[in-house]
């Protein structure tokens, strides 16, 4: 029997509704979050311990990802995976294919908001056991941030540096490092190598964060002067 959503004037999906049916398994990661917020769809009188901004974000988002499974692919990914499997990167990933499937819908400012909405739900109520890391502590370079120059690469992915002193790391992201990482290319090795070696020693903050915006200067130099 097809199930609907008694709220929908309210926008809040049931966790039983049949368009995110095959998100939904036992103990997956977005199973946890729904049972850890006490999910419901009621806007008043909601036993759920998320405020209705949160849950309608969620929603929204979970609707739009079954709509463009291509574009949703690393969320959803995060999503129906079991916890022990995920790890920093899987929720880089996932956060940045979040918000490419919202850009598609709403405008920035709307996507920037339900993207944040989102993320706030899912590290709040997530759980991750495999690396030990705190997940609610996980950042990364938004497509939104005044100073992004976002231009997806398809084919170098995000780069996490660990520094020491710290519980997570510094992302470099070539998505947001337009033109500069080719595939193999010189600054690929190098940059791929870093990250290696600060797996068995981490490297200081100030370093690798002067190295980083190094490589921001360069994209807008090259803006500013239309080098291609």
């Amino acid at each position: 029997m097809k199930v609907t959503n008694k709220n929908n004037n309210r926008g809040i999906i049931e966790r039983n509704d049949e368009r995110i049916s095959s998100l939904i398994e036992t103990s997956n990661f977005l199973s946890i979050c729904f049972d850890n917020s006490q999910w419901d769809s009621k806007n008043e009188n909601s036993s759920s311990v998320v405020h209705y901004n949160y849950r309608l974000a969620l929603s929204k988002a979970l609707i739009l990802s079954m709509a463009n499974i291509d574009l949703a692919a690393n969320f959803i990914f995060l999503l129906t995976s079991q916890p022990n499997i995920l790890n920093v990167k899987d929720f880089i990933r996932g956060f940045k294919s979040l918000e490419a499937v919202l850009t598609h819908e709403f405008d920035q400012k709307t996507s920037k908001t339900y993207s944040i909405a989102v993320r706030h739900f899912l590290l709040k109520y997530g759980e991750n056991i495999k690396d030990n890391f705190p997940i609610d502590l996980i950042h990364f370079d938004s497509r939104f941030h005044k100073s992004s120059s976002y231009e997806r690469n398809q084919d170098v992915g995000t780069f996490i540096i660990q520094v020491k002193q710290s519980s997570f790391g510094v992302i470099i992201d070539p998505d947001n490092l337009p033109s500069l990482f080719k595939k193999n290319g010189l600054l690929h090795h190098a940059v791929k190598n870093l990250e290696i070696a600060s797996k068995t020693q981490s490297l200081e903050y100030s370093i690798v964060m002067s190295f980083k915006k190094t490589l921001k200067k360069n994209i807008q130099f090259s803006k500013r002067f239309c080098f291609k």
